[in-house]
């Protein structure tokens, strides 16, 4: 006896391979199969819920007793004023999650960077390009991205195109701060990514990460 239990409006893995129509082949590989289905969400507010099923065309019921929730739509620009220490903000992809960890580091708000190994992984991309100083590094990074799309697969392999993007945003953020800042040594620019964004202590942050790292965590 087999027991399956997905959701193929879940399926956020395909990055890596999987499949979603790979739930579409469940009955046939198992014959006879019998259907239960699991509606009820423990964990968000029935207004999150209705917003949610409108989105994506599914029908989740809210446990018994919810709370409302709030589904609140803000611009970018008014985050820095919403935010408080403990909130979560989740986002798809890195470039949206430095952008704004940065942004919010500029305002005075304290922040953590919960995938450690995005910084981690920029700053072996930057000493792997061997560049000397800031300058040379932005030309470097400006020349791969323009000629990407020439490049052969061996070389588009020796960095990840993402790196190099997250690279080029904290250029700009450090050229803001740096006067001459094409003339600083790579060793400045390195320590600068490591004094601005927390990596180390979530207490009393605003806690950045992507989808996949939130998973399993709660917040109020």
């Amino acid at each position: 006896r087999f027991i399956l239990i997905y959701d193929k409006n879940q399926a956020i893995y395909g990055f890596a391979g999987a499949d979603c129509r790979a739930t579409d082949n469940v009955d046939r590989m198992f014959l006879p199969v019998e259907h239960f289905q699991l509606p009820i969400n423990y964990r968000c507010g029935s207004d999150i819920l209705k917003y949610v099923n409108r989105q994506f065309h599914v029908g989740i019921l809210p446990r018994p007793n919810a709370t409302l929730g709030d589904v609140v739509r803000i611009d970018e620009h008014q985050l820095k004023n919403k935010v408080k220490a403990n909130d979560f903000i989740i986002g798809r992809k890195n470039q949206q999650l430095i952008a704004t960890a940065m942004d919010l580091v500029k305002a005075g708000i304290r922040i953590h960077l919960s995938d450690k190994e995005v910084v981690t992984k920029i700053i072996k991309t930057i000493k792997n390009a061997k560049q000397k100083t800031v300058g040379e590094l932005l030309e470097y990074c400006n020349n791969f991205l323009q000629k990407y799309g020439e490049l052969k697969e061996s070389e588009r392999k020796k960095f990840d195109r993402e790196d190099i993007d997250l690279i080029v945003i904290l250029i700009n953020y450090f050229s803001k701060e740096h006067q001459l800042s094409g003339a600083y040594k790579i060793e400045k620019f390195v320590s600068y990514i490591q004094n601005m964004i927390n990596v180390d202590k979530p207490d009393n942050c605003v806690r950045i990460m992507s989808i996949h790292k939130s998973k399993g965590l709660e917040a109020d």
